[in-house]
């Protein structure tokens, strides 16, 4: 199988059952689903684009080994060579202490703001080979998922740990998950269980969920418990609905996105507030819903985080973090580095 970036569009998509979702060719965008075909969902962020749906020509469902195993015999012994720009603890600083006015003064609880790194380099196709085989192997039960295409703006390719949802439309069955809270896997023995904290800013996102699935059916609320990944550790609870009805999948987006782990609590609050604090590295696709409609009406839409994007020789690896109020700025701007790292990790773009 070959997977190509070179003049060629392509996909990947992680499944169900370690299968994983494989498109190749010229793609088309839509701005509505094509009904019976394998349809990607990815816009921006904000949703400001209105073509997001995207439909490829040919597409593979493969076992995650027998992808690796394909990969492994087109991989150069050449690890890509990647030089940061950090970003400026500056603005961030000042980013902080913003919204930490806007909890004392306007009734916000949680802000999630978003730094980037860069690099420059022309992402070949050997390079995107060599990514797509580190983060299928170092995935551990997370969600690898990409998109690129010659004339995009925002090409992506990550390891999401955080699902905005899956619907079994034959079942009448909605799955998610509350995931807020992270420290690294080394550096903090305690739990995170054991921290107010980490434990307000995940109830601000289990709450925020509840509210807005209620109406749509029975809800089974699990327990909240600590996920152990490779290098990082987080808060999560799964929360699932059995639905009354069929759900339009645009508007249960719109429902859900952004949870208050990527944008702010209470919802009742204007999560576009986050705007104000955009640079000139806008966030692009970077905690966005990315999904995909198959052909039998079924859908899973992940949070993309953890990812790279890039366009021509730019490239960007973005981070973020829940500001809440007993939120230190020394500790949030480590956890942005951490999450990053992680990142450089699953791509293979440094060792372990």
């Amino acid at each position: 199988m070959k997977v190509s970036v070179a003049g060629k569009s392509g996909a990947i998509f992680s499944l169900p059952e370690n299968k994983i979702l494989v498109s190749q060719g010229e793609c088309v965008k839509l701005s509505a689903p094509k009904p019976g075909h394998y349809n990607y969902y990815s816009p921006d962020f904000f949703g400001e684009t209105s073509q997001h749906w995207y439909v490829f020509p040919n597409n593979s469902v493969i076992s995650v080994l027998d992808l690796q195993e394909s990969l492994q015999q087109k991989l150069s012994k050449v690890t890509p060579q990647w030089s940061w720009s950090e970003p400026s603890f500056s603005n961030f600083s000042k980013v902080f202490s913003s919204i930490q006015k806007l909890i004392a003064t306007e009734g916000f609880e949680k802000l999630v703001p978003v730094v980037f790194e860069q690099a420059k380099l022309n992402i070949n196709e050997t390079d995107l080979l060599f990514m797509i085989h580190s983060c299928l192997l170092k995935a551990c039960d997370q969600q690898v998922y990409g998109l690129w295409e010659p004339e995009a703006s925002e090409n992506i390719l990550g390891v999401t740990p955080e699902v905005l949802f899956s619907y079994d439309h034959k079942k009448q069955v909605l799955e998610t998950m509350a995931l807020a809270g992270t420290h690294s896997l080394k550096e903090k023995p305690n739990s995170l269980l054991e921290s107010p904290k980490e434990r307000q800013e995940h109830q601000f996102v289990v709450d925020s969920l509840v509210q807005s699935l209620k109406g749509l059916g029975s809800l089974s609320i699990g327990e909240t418990h600590e996920w152990l990944l490779p290098r990082l550790k987080h808060l999560k609870t799964n929360i699932n609905v059995q639905l009354t009805s069929s759900v339009d999948i645009e508007t249960l987006i719109t429902q859900l996105h952004p949870t208050p782990a990527l944008g702010v609590s209470p919802s009742t609050k204007d999560w576009k507030v986050l705007k104000k604090f955009e640079t000139s590295i806008r966030r692009g696709k970077y905690g966005a819903p990315f999904g995909v409609l198959c052909p039998e009406g079924s859908f899973n839409c992940y949070v993309a985080i953890r990812n790279i994007q890039w366009s021509g020789e730019q490239v960007k690896l973005g981070s973020g973090c829940g500001v809440v109020k007993p939120s230190l700025l020394d500790m949030e701007w480590s956890e942005l580095k951490l999450k990053r790292n992680s990142v450089k990790s699953l791509l293979g773009l440094v060792n372990g």
